[in-house]
């Protein structure tokens, strides 16, 4: 290429879908500069000088080269920063293609059937709906949804809780051990795989607000003892409810232990298990 004769300007500025510049590093980028710049340097200034040590001539010529192809990469830090600074630009205006192992087809729809057969296996209880999205092939992110009216009153067993906390590492081992596929960056043709670390409570708040608040607090107000509770706060850590007692400052430790068992028990009469909602001061 005669880069004397180079006009920036002609070159078509496009939306590069196929690539995807996060999946790249500075080391990538780095060598996208290189590809063009020692060709460039050899060519506006002789064969001799475009021989030299790549810090030369990144010292010397970085910003003529920059300027020339209407580079506006940073000028400050170490060369490698400039380098690589300078490399993605070029790749984002089209001046260079990176390559790329990416697939073409979805995980999720490949390997369709297998997975159906292994989120099955997981057995777990009727009201756990397992989604995976997957715009771009081979980065597939997992969620939960969760009926929370059929899990706040269930009897949910041990093992059940523990099959439901290990979604994540289980069908990370089974992607793995039974479709064969591999972990890493999805432009290396590996698959990128992140499953959401809390649960979509479907009908939470409706039940907060309708039951909690309406129902269970103030059966709980009424129990004896229970005037000397200031408030009840819930919380929720995923699958793990409390509803905690916050009594008065004049109450003593006595008597919120008897509240406090007493609003156990009341919860459990309602209903509820303790295994599910957990009753604390």
């Amino acid at each position: 290429m005669n880069y004397n004769n180079f006009d920036i300007n002609s070159v078509v500025k496009q939306v590069i879908t196929e690539i995807h510049l996060n999946d790249y590093s500075d080391e990538d980028f780095i060598e996208v500069f290189i590809h063009k710049f020692r060709p460039w340097v050899k060519e506006k200034h002789g064969d001799d000088i475009g021989g030299y040590p790549m810090s030369l001539i990144v010292r010397t010529y970085f910003e003529e080269f920059c300027k020339e192809f209407d580079l506006y990469a940073r000028s400050y830090g170490g060369p490698a920063a400039k380098m690589a600074s300078a490399g993605k630009e070029m790749v984002e205006k089209g001046l260079h293609k990176l390559p790329s192992l990416a697939k073409k087809d979805k995980f999720t729809e490949k390997y369709k059937k297998g997975i159906q057969i292994l989120v099955k296996n997981l057995d777990l209880p009727d009201f756990v709906t397992i989604k995976f999205e997957e715009e771009r092939p081979y980065m597939v992110y997992g969620s939960v949804d969760v009926d929370f009216n059929k899990f706040v009153n269930s009897n949910i067993t041990t093992e059940e809780y523990r099959a439901i906390n290990k979604i994540s590492s289980t069908l990370r081992d089974n992607f793995e051990h039974f479709l064969g596929v591999s972990y890493g960056n999805p432009s290396h043709g590996l698959l990128d795989f992140r499953f959401s670390s809390s649960p979509n409570m479907i009908g939470e708040e409706e039940w907060i607000k309708k039951v909690l608040n309406k129902v269970i607090k103030k059966e709980i107000k009424q129990i004896p003892g229970g005037s000397r509770i200031h408030s009840i706060r819930y919380e929720r850590n995923n699958f793990n409810i409390k509803l905690k007692l916050v009594f008065q400052s004049s109450c003593g430790y006595s008597t919120q232990r008897e509240v406090t068992d007493k609003a156990r028990e009341l919860v459990r009469d309602l209903g509820y298990s303790p295994e599910i909602v957990r009753v604390d001061n």
